[in-house]
């Protein structure tokens, strides 16, 4: 968790969750920080390298320069950054920065904000394991982490429950009263409540997102039509064109399901890329089974279209793989019936169905001619758009 926390009122004014600490999380955080309670004068920071780095406080690097005849790469970055005008993302934005003193805790006014206020949030869930095996709830001790999992996994909350429950506490820690804050006659007041007893200036949205996040793009390398982020996979139209190109992303914590993409220049695709879960498992619904194979067959017809043999190989390797079974559902709730699929039409005209989990139950398998699945549903027109639309993109990669 990344918080950035007003030190004079104890408000926290930005957050956020990640699945590692990384400079993007903080920007973020910042970012979030400022839209909602304004510009701060000056923060204070820690020296990791995701607050302390070239990109976003160039001169740490470029001050030490002088008199050296071999520059790190960092500080190469730094020069051409100094000498171009761009100060870094905390001065560019009007912020004065100063960080920590390297192993002297009592410098980060933060570090007893953890234990005061995130004790009380962490022992709200029923998995919290203590701050030793000794003070473990008895159903949680003597046991490894893998067997905690494995046992009791409904203890435990989904990612999108430990946000939610932190958000909600984080509302309630910034209003509720302190001693800490009593006006002459003795009230307790909120950090809240203090903080809006002085006019903040909040800047331009649009102007702050242009400082803070378009000059900042990481790139990633196309792989099987994928690209990876903090361990998952995410999954795009246009990616079948671009296998071992690069392209921009901007990512958001607070939404893992989809990636925001641009090209090196920064130009945003309209359309997210789709976090995929590349295996299935017990419980997938069929509508994610299905989008799941299509993916990984779509980007394997991807990858023979750049392999270097003759056309009529293509084609003939091509049939080899998209004749096996595109939708294996032994291993899942919803079907029950083995079925295989002998062309790539024939699965496209039976699998893309309606997105009900339930489209299995209304299915009436009627004859089976051909390797050709009939069924008794009419399929949609957006449904037959979809199935045109992907043998066109299919067609297309082997310039049909």
């Amino acid at each position: 968790m990344i918080f950035w926390w007003d030190v004079s009122t104890g408000l926290i004014v930005g957050y956020r969750v990640c699945l590692n600490e990384n400079k993007g999380a903080t920007r973020n955080a910042l970012m979030d920080a400022i839209l909602t309670y304004g510009l701060p004068k000056s923060i204070r920071v820690d020296n990791a390298g995701s607050y302390k780095n070239v990109e976003y406080s160039p001169m740490e690097y470029y001050k030490n320069i002088k008199g050296k005849k071999k520059l790190s790469k960092d500080e190469k970055i730094a020069k051409r950054m100094i000498e171009r005008g761009d100060m870094g993302l905390y001065r560019n934005i009007g912020l004065e920065y100063h960080f920590t003193i390297p192993g002297n805790p009592e410098s980060k006014s933060i570090e007893a904000f953890w234990n005061y206020a995130f004790s009380p949030f962490e022992k709200h869930f029923q998995s919290w394991c203590g701050n030793t095996i000794e003070n473990r709830p008895d159903i949680l001790k003597n046991y490894e982490n893998k067997v905690l999992v494995r046992k009791h996994a409904d203890l435990f909350p989904t990612w999108n429950n430990f946000c939610d429950k932190l958000d909600m506490f984080v509302r309630y820690y910034n209003s509720k009263p302190r001693k800490s804050l009593t006006t002459i006659d003795g009230k307790l007041l909120s950090p809240i409540e203090v903080y809006n007893q002085v006019e903040h200036i909040i800047p331009n949205k649009i102007e702050l997102i242009t400082k803070m996040k378009y000059p900042y793009i990481e790139m990633r390398v196309v792989q099987r039509s994928m690209i990876e982020k903090n361990g998952i996979l995410y999954w795009h139209p246009i990616f079948a064109s671009m296998i071992g190109k690069k392209i921009g992303i901007y990512y958001d914590e607070s939404n893992l399901k989809e990636l925001t993409i641009c090209n090196e220049r920064g130009q945003i695709n309209d359309e997210p890329a789709i976090a995929i879960n590349p295996g299935l498992q017990s419980g997938d619904t069929l509508k994610e089974m299905i989008e799941n194979h299509r993916r990984a067959k779509v980007g394997q017809l991807c990858y023979l279209s750049l392999c270097d043999l003759p056309k009529a190989q293509k084609i003939e390797k091509m049939l080899k793989v998209i004749s096996t079974e595109l939708l294996p559902p032994s291993n899942t709730k919803e079907a029950e019936t083995d079925i295989k699929y002998l062309s790539f039409d024939d699965a496209l005209d039976s699998i893309v169905g309606e997105e009900d989990t339930n489209v299995v139950d209304s299915i009436s398998i009627s004859t089976v001619e051909s390797g050709t699945l009939s069924t008794t549903n009419e399929e949609s027109d957006e449904n037959k758009e979809l199935m045109d639309s992907i043998k066109e993109d299919i067609a297309g990669m082997f310039g049909e």
